[in-house]
């Protein structure tokens, strides 16, 4: 749930961005927050 409600909050701060660098600290804080949402690996098993 943190890892939806953190992506949603960065794109809505990403959308209304008033500078270059707050759209990148936007984007760089969506890919962290996506990170959280999507499962890990499976592990391979032989």
């Amino acid at each position: 749930m943190t890892g939806l409600i953190g992506f949603a909050t960065a794109s809505v701060v990403g959308g209304a961005a008033t500078s270059f660098d707050m759209l990148v600290a936007a984007r760089v804080a969506q890919g962290l927050f996506a990170a959280l949402l999507a499962p890990a690996a499976p592990r391979c098993s032989a």
